[in-house]
């Protein structure tokens, strides 16, 4: 999920505003009626081919340009299984390519109709049976997509809702050990060991999954990785077992590769951790998987000699995927409505209506060349206004500091040495004082937090030790190109600004996200100072970034000095992008 806080200048906004539109949709109808054509039907089945064809190959735009196209003669045609089965596969190639969001809601699109769709709408017996055998299995594709997409949303109720979903109708014995097994994936995920550990040893007694390769393969590595945690001593036998199985049958083994790492290094063995996540790097390479790339590259991080290199080859490769998935999303959004029925129909509407948009368009230049100039002003007086405010701040989080620490903080210290002489019972003076220690220490972390910074030449050394105090011995931080800026450079407010956004992040990181690997890299380009705050906690919700008054102080002072503020959490942890003018 991504968050974006930005200052965009009054202009913007207000053609944003002048460019509001509503629209409104009928209603489906759940109705299968007479066929296409014959000329039409051949070509429904050639695009139905074809996308099978490209998505058994993994080539995603190909396979969703024909399910697009198929989807639009189903639409025609009122066949709404088929119509279905086409929403469920784009919904597929979302999933693949990384956007469970959307993936999330082409397959409910789908369920909506191929729920509601009843038997007596097929045309005679032979074709209901067959068209409701379809629709089954068709429904337990859906159902078990969803339970992915929820595990990938990180929401474990819901995907193990829509796994036992699939179970309900699937009728293939292999199709409902897969099933069991990833339901075993989102417990092992939620920390459900125990659960997740009796799933894959019952799975391992079934013959089903015995006499297929590749589902024993994946079962023993599941079982593996549980039986490590819950420090079994045949963990590594069911490892080893799986890598082996998959070997013999020419089968990925990244993810098994990836196992064996985090097994060694549970056992604190860091070169065998290192020589298994390398090899779980290059294998999945080869075959181009980037998630197995980047789950590799986690472990090298606390296991390789080279940390920071792996670091900054895990920030190289997530940068790039996300890229490249934006592209795609953007690119499958496009295909929906490149058809030619869409073009004639929009061709059509705007000759009917291009005398009234005429109209609308002088209407609306007059409308906006007034809000633009209204804005304009108003923006210079804010400008005018926004250093002065800045500093105001930056003084009144001094003064509080300095109150806390010379009035409050001593009265409490004096409060606690008289608790310590008193004739207070011991129990009831010992409450009493570690309650007061409390209070103080509390006083203590506020007046450090707000205390004065030193943005003179000295500024460097001191943003630096700022970060250095939240390095611990189970907090790894690294710092990137950091003397890449010259902070006497850069204007007082801020450096000022730049100190208390990086503090916040620290200070979430550190309350919050239970991150164990922090990095922090600097640039400057195109006189824009660029600062990447990147760490492998639990990641942050828009509900949560709400709530989280420090956060929003921290979007608020970036805006203070025209910049932007970027929350990516769409690959795991958190990702904050900090920009501005330098």
């Amino acid at each position: 999920m991504k968050l974006i806080y930005k200052i965009y200048s009054p202009f913007f906004l207000l053609f944003l505003l002048a460019g509001i539109v509503s629209c409104s949709k009928p209603k489906k109808e759940f109705i299968l009626r007479d066929a296409l054509d014959k000329e039409k039907s051949a070509l429904l089945e050639n695009y139905k081919d074809k996308a099978e064809q490209f998505m058994n190959a993994k080539i995603y735009d190909s396979a969703f340009t024909y399910y697009n196209k198929s989807l639009e003669l189903q639409i025609e045609a009122k066949d709404t299984l088929g119509e279905g089965h086409s929403l469920i596969k784009m919904g597929q190639i979302h999933f693949e390519e990384g956007d469970a969001p959307t993936c999330e809601d082409n397959v409910t699109q789908g369920l909506a109709l191929l729920e509601n769709l009843q038997p007596k709408e097929f045309h005679n017996k032979k074709d209901s049976l067959d068209r409701q055998d379809l629709k089954e299995k068709y429904l337990s594709q859906a159902y078990n997509l969803l339970g992915k997409c929820y595990r990938s949303l990180l929401n474990p109720e819901r995907a193990i809702e829509f796994y036992d979903k699939a179970k309900n109708v699937a009728k293939d014995s292999l199709a409902l050990c897969t099933l069991e097994n990833n339901k075993a994936s989102v417990y092992i995920e939620n920390q459900d060991y125990e659960k997740a550990y009796q799933i894959l040893s019952n799975l391992m007694t079934s013959d089903v999954v015995l006499n297929d390769a590749e589902t024993k393969a994946r079962v023993l590595n599941n079982l593996g990785n549980v039986a490590d945690i819950l420090k079994k001593p045949e963990a590594l036998s069911y490892l080893e077992s799986s890598l082996n199985i998959r070997r013999a049958n020419n089968l990925p083994i990244a993810s098994n590769y990836i196992q064996l790492a985090k097994f060694y290094e549970n056992k604190k063995n860091n070169n065998e951790a290192a020589l298994y996540a390398q090899k779980a790097y290059e294998f999945a390479g080869s075959l181009k998987d980037t998630d197995k790339r980047l789950e590799a590259l986690k472990i090298l991080i606390y296991v390789s000699a080279k940390k920071e290199a792996a670091a900054l080859k895990y920030i190289e490769i997530n940068d790039s995927i996300n890229k490249v998935r934006r592209r795609n999303i953007t690119g499958f959004a496009s295909l929906k409505y490149d058809s030619k029925n869409a073009e004639a129909k929009n061709l059509k509407l705007s000759a009917e209506n291009a005398q009234a948009e005429s109209d609308k368009l002088l209407l609306g230049i007059i409308g906006v060349s007034i809000l633009i100039i209204s804005g304009f002003v108003i923006y210079i007086l804010r400008q005018r206004h926004k250093k002065a405010k800045i500093m105001e701040v930056h003084n009144t989080e001094t003064r509080i500091s300095k109150k806390i620490h010379d009035e409050l903080a001593n009265d409490v210290f004096n409060v606690m040495s008289y608790a310590e002489s008193s004739d207070t019972p011991y129990p009831e003076q010992r409450k009493l004082i570690q309650d007061l220690d409390s209070i103080y220490q509390k006083t203590r972390d506020i007046s450090r937090e707000n205390n004065t910074i030193d943005t003179g030449e000295n500024f460097g050394n001191v943003l630096r030790e700022m970060l250095t105090d939240y390095k611990t011995a189970t907090i790894n931080l690294m710092n990137i190109n950091f003397d890449s800026i010259d902070w006497n450079q850069v204007s007082e407010h801020k450096k000022i600004t730049v100190y208390r956004v990086l503090q916040e992040l620290m200070v979430n990181m550190k309350k919050h996200s239970h991150a164990d690997v922090v990095v922090i890299k600097f640039a400057i380009k195109n006189k824009k100072i660029t600062i990447q705050y990147t760490d492998n906690g639990k990641g942050l919700g828009k509900d949560a970034l709400i709530s989280k008054n420090g956060l929003q102080n921290a979007v608020s002072r970036i805006s203070a000095i025209d910049g932007t503020l970027i929350f990516d959490t769409s690959m795991g942890g958190l990702k904050v992008t900090c920009t501005f003018p330098a």
